[in-house]
Formats: structure tokens, C-alpha cells, sequence
């Protein structure tokens, strides 16, 4: 899972808070004209990212979820503990047109998976499900996801509901 060694041997998947990386996506947005002026509407559906950045350098699978718990209908099969393990840092995803946060949650992943991660939509639901090896211990209900050399935690670490972004467009009036 790690990204890497620093010169001290230690991986790297944390970044400091603040580090950015852009995808290439730009503003569809055009310049005003005479007359025009901006607004704010709540925009849905797919959402352009420009840039993302770290805002949670240090995650680790802790998380508790009693909100998706407590419902009788999982979307998604979990693993019930945590693990205890550090995984990715937490990019805050910005909209390629306004340049605000997308939504006010962080997405766990790879500077990777950022570079190349260019939309986000608003009408999904995101699941991160922590992606640690655990060692597999037969719990009758687990639904530990094997790999080609582990088996991986499951467990849902972090939860983001679908709502509009809160966007910029142009307004003649």
C-alpha cells in the first residue's frame, strides 16, 4: 500500500497537510460579460475537479459507523472492527469551475489515485473501506476481500452521503 520509502526507509502515504496536486481539469466557465454576474446554485450530478488537497495527514482505520450499522439495508458489505492500521491521507477534492470544496469531506487515497481522480459525483454515495491487510482469522460473517498475498481490513472507515456542491454560474439578469 505505501507509495514508497523515504531516504529513512520509512513508506510514504502520508502527506503534509497542504500538499496539492492538480488533475488537468480546468474551469468551463467563461469570462463575464456586460451585465452578467455570478450566483451560487446547487449544482448535482458529475462535478469537474481541478485540484485536490490534503487536509488529513495522518488517517488511521478507526472510524466507528454507526450510521450505516443501525440501518437494516447495508449498501456495502463491511467488515465490522477496525483495524488500527495508518492508510491514506485524506484529499479535499476542489471544483474545477469555482474552486471551492466539492463537498466538506475528505476522500482516502494515493497521490495516485488523485492525479488521475478528475470529477467527483454528487449524487453518489462514496464508501471507503479501509484497504489494510488483516490477517484472516475465520470470524463466521467476515467479509475480509482476498487478495493475491492478504486479506484485506473491509471495514468502513469513512462514509460521504450525495448532496449538491454549492457551485458558481453565470447570470444575465
Amino acid at each position: 500500500m505505501p507509495e514508497g520509502e523515504r531516504e529513512d526507509g520509512t513508506p510514504v502515504f502520508w502527506y503534509e497537510k497542504g500538499t496539492e496536486c492538480v488533475t488537468g481539469t480546468f474551469s468551463g466557465l467563461r469570462e463575464l460579460e456586460q451585465g452578467e454576474h455570478y450566483y451560487t446554485y446547487a449544482r448535482t450530478g458529475r462535478i469537474p475537479v481541478g485540484k485536490w488537497k490534503v487536509e488529513d495527514s495522518y488517517a488511521y482505520c478507526v472510524s466507528k459507523t454507526a450510521r450505516m450499522e443501525e440501518t437494516e439495508q447495508k449498501p456495502v458489505s463491511v467488515h465490522p472492527d477496525s483495524c488500527g492500521q495508518p492508510y491514506f491521507s485524506g484529499w479535499m477534492a476542489f471544483c474545477a469551475d469555482c474552486g471551492e470544496p466539492v463537498s466538506g469531506e475528505n476522500v482516502y487515497m494515493s497521490r495516485e489515485a488523485a492525479e488521475s481522480t478528475d470529477e467527483m459525483d454528487a449524487d453518489k454515495n462514496y464508501y471507503f473501506l479501509c484497504p489494510c491487510p488483516r490477517p484472516a482469522n475465520g470470524d463466521e460473517g467476515s467479509v475480509e476481500r482476498e487478495t493475491e498475498d492478504s486479506v484485506l481490513c473491509g471495514h468502513l472507515d469513512r462514509y460521504w452521503e450525495a448532496s449538491p456542491h454549492q457551485c458558481r454560474g453565470i447570470s444575465v439578469n
